[in-house]
């Protein structure tokens, strides 16, 4: 469900110091210490296991895509202990970022010394990738280092399998073409510090295992046994009978401890496998019953010999074992501990994710994995819409179902100090929209009372009391519900809501219902409700208008700056003293444009900021805070990027007492907020 590199906090919300805070020694613009929302908005979700191998210890190496163990922030590659609990003297968070954010970690061997062989997979469907190891404390081992270099193909590209041999070589398979820079195709020997085997050059390539005698079952247009050396070994012939037309391919091949080879056939067209096995010298095993099943393959070998293949196990001849019965489970790996049970990775839709134990009769062990949740995932998150109320309380909404620690979906209220506010709790008030399933709150408003109007992903305005609950004396219903009723701008007009959508511009009385005694002379996107209760709106063909508070034109009002089409408005804010701020493209210029209008939309053109692009704007009697590209205006193609928050005096020019704050360029700012202590609250990702 997600491919990534995430921190625990993937969002931003932090508070900057306003004028206020100069008392207190503190330069505005910088961080407000005392805010604190901990890690923030979180999105915690599936994990994927991709993945394991057992210690000799009996601990657990599991690896897949995920990057958290509960709510605590782990690598894509963690250590249990057979009791299921994490082993926390194992930490791989460097994987994190040593490889690209959609990468996968998959275990595949560990060595005597405790050291783990793995590989980085970018794709979920294939589990080949780049070989690395790492010690036994999670650390990537940089002496391990080996060139493996591959050529294009639809299979992906990288090793795919690896087996540490007692004497600490490693043979790998995959698809690749040469090893520190010698033609080795596919399969290859390593010896323990990543260097190629020179001594191994094999006849035949392919997926292996490995016998007692060091041997190596290959399979290539179909099985062989290749010497140590890699050699065939002619003695070896495998038959394998013939499928249909086209088919007959071995899709998977298990090495007992006899050495007989137990193996999976696609048959057909519908993807009938048939399991057979294979006596040493590769002759059919007439003791062994033919079974077959759709979309087979060899899993594991168990102590006891009975053979796992897809969801069912085979008893030691063939035959079905009726007393092993496993829920439909999409497991890209199985092993078997000492005791006899099973540890299982995979990608599973219900807790505990990514990875489990079972019992022998493939019941789920409920004493493995005690920390609820299991594997989950925290995706990229970010607060998107917030909200000042009483008492120095913020509420933010967004993408996230926790809020640091707790389980808060799309909507918190913070404490002035960042924490949680544990008396409000929405619950599942917020559903996943149904196109992407994603959890948004569009908008949110505070009303003088400390009650929040709230626009969710799914357009649905509801109002809620201080404790999170929906008001129940507020409901409003969209006349136009064919247009799902979106709802594209919320305002307030002292203590009823003036609401723009699919409605058109509509004003709702304090009960929900619309408001006979408006009619909006304009309709369109509603910008900005002023103080007095006049109403800026981006109406039809892009022309802005300013109406009356009862809903007339307000002729005075010429449009701001006389935008007239499809020219882009970012953002609109009015100073105290009634004039305009705006940000707005100039397609003629192919640039941006921070400018200020006169309360009669005419441009007052003594103000000439130098701000590339304003994507957000605040104003308090100090100034005019924006946030976007900082950088000074200039030409298109000289244009720097310097994402950020600054703050300008009300002539334009750059306010030298505010430390502008600067972003990764990845950034974005979705909101910025003054509240009753003129702190600036900047809000996005």
């Amino acid at each position: 469900m997600y491919l990534y590199r995430n921190f625990l906090l993937f969002g931003l919300l932090w508070s900057l110091f306003g004028n206020s805070s100069l008392t207190a020694g503190g330069r505005p613009g910088t961080v407000d210490a005392s805010f604190d929302p901990g890690r923030g908005p979180l999105a915690v979700g599936r994990g994927d296991g991709a993945g394991l191998v057992i210690q000799p210890d009996g601990k657990i190496i599991v690896g897949g895509y995920f990057n958290a163990f509960g709510l605590r922030e782990v690598g894509s590659l963690v250590r249990f202990c057979s009791d299921g609990s994490l082993d926390a003297a194992f930490d791989a968070r460097s994987l994190q970022t040593r490889f690209a954010d959609a990468v996968g970690i998959v275990p595949l061997a560990i060595q005597p010394d405790g050291k783990v062989l793995a590989i980085a997979t970018p794709r979920r469907q294939v589990r080949t990738g780049q070989l690395f190891r790492v010690n036994s404390d999670g650390s990537v081992d940089a002496e391990f280092s080996p060139q493996i270099n591959s050529t294009a193909s639809a299979e992906g590209t990288g090793v795919r399998r690896a087996v540490v041999l007692q004497d600490g070589r490693i043979v790998i398979s995959g698809y690749f073409s040469s090893i520190n820079g010698v033609p080795r195709r596919n399969l290859a020997r390593l010896n323990s510090d990543g260097s190629l085997d020179q001594s191994f050059s094999p006849a035949r390539a392919g997926s292996f295992q490995m016998l007692p005698t060091g041997q190596l079952i290959v399979q290539s247009d179909t099985l062989y046994r290749l010497h140590s050396d890699g050699r065939v070994d002619n003695t070896f012939v495998a038959q394998v009978p013939p499928g249909d037309s086209g088919y007959g391919s071995i899709s998977s091949f298990l090495v007992q401890g006899d050495g007989k080879v137990v193996y999976s056939q696609r048959l057909n067209f519908y993807g009938t496998d048939a399991v057979r096995r294979l006596n040493p010298d590769g002759s059919a095993d007439s003791s062994f019953q033919l079974w077959s099943a759709q979309f087979v393959s060899t899993r594991l070998i168990q102590h006891d010999g009975k053979i796992i293949a897809g969801g069912a196990r085979l008893n030691p001849d063939g035959s079905p074992d009726p007393s092993f019965r496993i829920e439909p489970l999409f497991v890209s790996e199985f092993a078997q501990q000492a005791d006899g049970k099973l540890v299982v990775a995979g990608q599973f839709d219900t807790a505990p994710f990514g990875v489990r134990r079972l019992h022998l009769d493939g019941s789920f062990d409920e004493t493995f994995a005690p920390e609820a949740g299991g594997l989950t995932g925290i995706g990229r998150t970010s607060v998107e819409r917030v909200a000042t109320l009483p008492n120095g309380r913020v509420a933010v909404g967004g993408p996230f179902n926790h809020f640091d620690a707790v389980p808060r979906r799309a909507l918190a209220v913070l404490h002035a100090d960042g924490t949680v506010d544990q008396t409000f709790d929405a619950g599942d008030l917020i559903k996943p929209a149904a196109t992407n399933g994603e959890l948004t709150v569009s908008s949110l408003v505070a009303q003088p009372d400390g009650k929040l109007l709230v626009v969710s992903s799914r357009n649905r305005l509801v109002r809620l009391e201080q404790t999170g609950a929906v008001d129940p004396t507020f409901s409003y219903r969209p006349a136009n519900r064919e247009s799902y009723a979106l709802i594209t701008g919320v305002g307030l007009q002292g203590t009823r809501v003036i609401l723009s959508g699919a409605d058109g511009l509509v004003r709702l009385q304090e009960n929900g219902n619309p408001d006979p005694s408006f009619q909006a002379a304009q309709s369109g996107t509603l910008l900005l409700v002023e103080p007095d209760g006049k109403i800026v709106v981006r109406g039809s063909q892009g022309a802005v208008v300013r109406l009356h508070p009862d809903g007339q034109m307000d002729t005075v009002f010429s449009g701001i700056g006389g935008v007239v089409g499809f020219t882009p408005i970012y953002a609109v804010a009015r100073q105290p003293d009634g004039k305009y701020l705006v940000s707005r493209g100039d397609p003629s210029q192919s640039r941006d444009l921070f400018i200020r209008l006169h309360n009669d939309g005419t441009r007052d053109e003594s103000f000439a900021p130098s701000i590339a692009k304003v994507e957000n704007i605040a104003v308090d009697q100090g100034g005019v805070i924006v946030a976007g590209n900082i950088a000074p205006q200039a030409d298109v193609s000289q244009r720097q990027k310097r994402y950020g928050v600054a703050r300008l005096n009300f002539d334009g020019a750059r306010d030298a007492l505010f430390q502008p704050v600067e972003f990764n360029a990845g950034a974005s700012v979705s909101q910025l907020s003054i509240d009753a202590d003129r702190n600036l609250l900047v809000i996005g990702n």
